[in-house]
């Protein structure tokens, strides 16, 4: 029989309080003890359950980029995207409508820190200053 996630966790955390032998955490849990050496020592083989949340899959090495990572690479993902965008393979995803002007809300100080931030990080070929954009979206509405 397996243990679910959640009684692994709870095996985990009383193992990490380091307040209990493993036998007492065994009655606790309603595990047998050699479950909890296994987990105590890493010997528990991941369940299907687990290796559906990302931050439970096993580490491994990217075969794209070399990184030591959850697979699949969220930055290899990240990067063909972005090349796609400069390309033209993709469009870029279209503005939120919001209530109200964008920017409203801040002040003068703000929107022009806001754009030094845009103006860094997004690539030149696809930055817009946010006026434009609000006016585009104007435009269409």
């Amino acid at each position: 029989m397996s243990l679910s996630f959640e009684v692994v966790a709870a095996v985990e955390e009383l193992l990490a309080e380091g307040r209990h032998s493993q036998r007492e955490i065994a009655l606790k849990v309603g595990v047998s003890r050699g479950s909890v050496a296994n987990i105590f020592h890493g010997r528990r083989a991941p369940l299907p359950e687990d290796l559906a949340n990302p931050l439970h899959r096993p580490i491994a090495k990217c075969p794209a980029c070399g990184c030591r990572v959850t697979l699949p690479c969220q930055a290899c993902r990240a990067r063909r995207y972005q090349e796609d965008l400069l390309a033209g393979k993709r469009e870029p995803p279209a503005l939120r409508e919001t209530p109200g002007a964008f920017g409203e809300h801040l002040t003068a100080a703000e929107l022009a820190r806001l754009e030094e931030v845009r103006r860094a990080k997004i690539p030149p070929a696809l930055y817009r200053p946010l006026h434009a954009l609000c006016e585009e979206s104007k435009d269409a509405a």
